[in-house]
């Protein structure tokens, strides 16, 4: 009787052992799978939640570091492509707007969350050759700073190929510093090279003036809309100023207040970014380029939060002719 028993919990284990077996076979199925899908881009068909097609479920607890942004939680805002001058760069301020209703009212809406911009499109001459590019923000509008490195942030400068005057050239998401701009705030924003490689739009029309509305995008679920302000083009660095001028571009942004580039890009993406990355040196900086492509370059001089802004004599504004 016992030799039975035993024999009935023999087959009784050897049942739970292959089905166990089985099921964990189904998991490392579908993990595999999610890790496939996690590791392609939006376009290549990967996708921001971990779906199992067979329960429709979100296995968050096999992958939750692997949850990544796609391209269609990317908002872009676009100012215009006009060109006509050149110069170093641009000063401009983004603004979130929340109808004064919205901010008032006391319904059970839930709230706008604020953006946070990741990438940047610019228009330059450059043709199929390296770009260098200096990004700098900071929190408020610009104006009364914008001759003051001391209260910006450099967010880093990238190499990038320009794709000339009429085609413009991205600053892939993730390549810079994100920073995030809460509801109805500002933020300023300074794109710039060097050696007057960067093209925008100039304005004597007394009306498209310096911190008036350019272009403004449409209202999110909340009401929120995100705007970006005609600024003034800038001799390098933090120097003359030009009022009255269009950055001609585009910001790239989501929405939320997530800054961890961990968390957002996917491998394709992180890829892209440490390609152009150049870490936070000024661009007359030689950066030593290291063998792995995702480790920050390193730096042959000693990093600095802004350049030194000297004087400038003789700067005149430069029409574009490329």
């Amino acid at each position: 009787m016992e030799g039975r028993h035993n024999g009935k919990l023999y087959l009784l284990s050897m049942g739970i052992f292959l089905i166990s077996s089985h099921a964990l076979k189904q998991v490392h199925r579908h993990h595999q799978r999610d890790r496939v899908l996690a590791g392609k881009s939006a376009k290549e068909g990967g996708v921001l939640d971990l779906i199992n097609d067979d329960t429709n479920t979100k296995p968050l607890d096999l992958l939750p570091d692997r949850l990544r942004i796609g391209a269609e939680d990317l908002n872009e805002l676009a100012t215009t492509y006009e060109g006509g001058w050149i110069q170093d760069g641009v000063m401009f301020d983004v603004r979130t707007v929340i109808p004064t209703s919205d901010a008032n009212s006391t319904a059970a809406t839930p709230p706008s969350e604020g953006i946070v911009v990741l990438g940047l499109d610019i228009l330059t001459p450059v043709v199929n050759e390296p770009l260098c590019v200096e990004i700098y923000s900071k929190d408020g509008g610009f104006e009364g700073f914008d001759s003051q490195s001391s209260a910006w942030t450099f967010l880093g400068s990238v190499s990038v190929v320009g794709q000339g005057k009429d085609t413009p050239t991205r600053i892939p998401i993730g390549s810079f510093d994100p920073q995030y701009i809460a509801p109805d705030s500002t933020r300023a924003y300074y794109v710039t090279t060097q050696d007057e490689n960067l093209r925008y739009t100039a304005y004597s029309d007394n009306t498209t003036t310096t911190g008036t509305v350019f272009v403004s995008s449409e209202a999110d679920a909340n009401g929120m809309t995100v705007e970006v302000l005609t600024g003034v083009a800038k001799n390098y660095p933090f120097a003359q100023s030009w009022p009255d001028r269009m950055f001609n571009g585009a910001i790239v942004y989501s929405s939320g207040s997530n800054v961890d580039l961990d968390s957002i890009l996917d491998e394709t993406q992180a890829a892209e970014a440490n390609a152009v990355k150049r870490g936070y040196v000024t661009c007359d900086a030689e950066v030593i380029v290291t063998p792995s492509p995702t480790v920050a370059p390193a730096v042959a001089t000693n990093p600095t939060a802004a350049p030194i802004v000297s004087a400038v004599s003789d700067v005149t504004e430069s029409p574009s002719e490329a």
